[in-house]
């Protein structure tokens, strides 16, 4: 467990779940893997009561599941689960791309141009490169819908998506495809296109999870 984390009294319910939440989406806990709430409490000096308070709310995103006298354990996800979060998520970010079609400012949009950039890049042509996981496009794209519950939701799925495809791995060679596929995206909203932006960003969706269904079973074979 990570050393002691100093946490202001009067900020542990939101300073809990967030790094718990950090926890869990940058692989220190793995899916089906069970979170102490003593050794929780221990290591960042506190007492359980904000860690159970944190547990649930978690559990409340799908991030973990609570079970009596098991306690909190990490979400895990089958094909079905992975299936149903992507058409969720295909249909608030579809959305959301055609909002930002018609609500994008101008500096969300340069935000977004040196983003693109950046992941060109980082990726350098290079065969099989991991898409960085710093480069937050999705955050971006929902961010310039204007619409704060559509904003809220779309990140609810996207930590359970992280989450999904942590057993996955990088996207290795999709990477590339997913980077033309967010340019082309970004240039329906850089030119209004409410209804392409849209249409472009489900395509997207559906490319990213027939990709990770795939890797998923390929890790499934690989297990038998």
């Amino acid at each position: 467990m990570a050393n002691a984390v100093a946490f202001d009294s009067s900020t542990y319910g939101d300073r809990v779940l967030e790094y718990v939440r950090e926890q869990i989406l940058s692989g220190h806990y793995l899916p089906g893997q069970r979170i102490s709430e003593v050794e929780l409490a221990e290591a960042l000096g506190i007492s359980r009561s904000p860690i159970r308070e944190a547990f649930r709310r978690l559990a409340t995103e799908g991030l973990v599941h609570i079970a009596p006298y098991k306690g909190a354990t990490v979400a895990t996800f089958d094909e079905e689960t992975v299936r149903e979060l992507f058409e969720l998520r295909e249909a608030v970010e579809g959305m959301a791309a055609g909002l930002a079609a018609q609500r994008a400012k101008e500096d969300q949009l340069g935000e977004m141009e040196q983003l693109l950039d950046a992941t060109r890049r980082s990726l350098g042509g290079r065969e099989g490169s991991g898409y960085p996981h710093d480069h937050d496009y999705h955050r971006l794209i929902v961010a310039m819908s204007g619409n704060r519950m559509l904003e809220q939701k779309a990140l609810e799925i996207n930590a359970q998506v992280i989450l999904a495809r942590s057993l996955s791995g990088s996207y290795g060679d999709r990477a590339a495809r997913a980077l033309e596929e967010h340019a082309a995206i970004f240039e329906a909203i850089k030119a209004g296109d409410a209804e392409l932006a849209e249409q472009r960003m489900r395509r997207h969706i559906r490319a990213s999870l027939q990709h990770t269904l795939e890797v998923l079973d390929s890790i499934g074979d690989d297990d038998e």
